[in-house]
């Protein structure tokens, strides 16, 4: 993933937005997995805000039957 961003950084093409949020649902699922085995309430409390993000991107996509 890092390499793709780099990627991303160093174009001179527009912005893709599908591959940006594309690369930003990984981080975030990187960023969730983390959350989880440390086990706090404030590292739950991120885990529900990263999972109503993604559930939320899931709902407005087209072509989207929502849930994840």
């Amino acid at each position: 993933m890092v390499r793709t961003v780099h990627a991303l950084m160093a174009s001179d093409d527009p912005p893709d937005l599908a591959e940006q949020l594309e690369l930003r649902d990984e981080l975030l699922i990187a960023c969730r997995d983390v959350l989880l085995r440390v086990s706090t309430p404030g590292a739950a409390a991120l885990v529900a805000h990263i999972d109503a993000l993604l559930d939320l991107d899931d709902d407005v996509s087209p072509g989207s039957t929502g849930g994840r």
